[in-house]
């Protein structure tokens, strides 16, 4: 399910708008040797982007937030026996100048609240894992169109 809001008919200043994003999958587990497990996907998922944007310049804050998930020892080193990775949110912020139809520049960070990932051994929340540090990720870009 996803929505697109724009709010230039209720706020004085134009350009301010609302991007949403919700999925769900239900994940279903099956015994060794009977079938196939899609591992690394998360029941739920979400975001949120409040942006605002005209012909020169755009800044977007995300929120991304992705439920708990499940790993086996062919997607971690350390999950040999099966961990499960905690649910978590990161924030995302990206803003960008077109002062041309040609010509065009981007600037962001990913991650912005340093979100880490953690993984607990298998359903006991209690036995940590694995942590995994990413840290902050800056950008800066230039496009020119021909």
């Amino acid at each position: 399910m996803s929505w697109n809001q724009s709010f230039d008919r209720w706020l004085p200043v134009d350009s301010f708008g609302l991007l949403a994003n919700y999925t769900r999958v239900i994940p279903t587990k099956v015994a060794i040797g009977t079938g196939f497990t899609v591992r690394n996907l998360s029941k739920n998922t979400a975001n949120i982007t409040p942006y605002w944007e005209n012909r020169l310049f755009s800044l977007r804050l995300s929120a991304n937030y992705r439920s708990s998930y499940e790993q086996n020892g062919a997607d971690s080193f350390f999950a040999t026996e099966g961990h499960t990775v905690r649910a978590r949110t990161q924030f995302d912020l990206s803003a960008g100048f077109t002062p041309t139809d040609y010509l065009s520049f981007a600037a962001g960070v990913i991650n912005l609240n340093n979100s880490r990932e953690e993984a607990y051994y298998n359903n006991n929340p209690s036995i940590w894992q694995e942590s995994s540090f990413y840290g902050r990720s800056f950008y800066l870009s230039a496009t020119l169109r021909m």
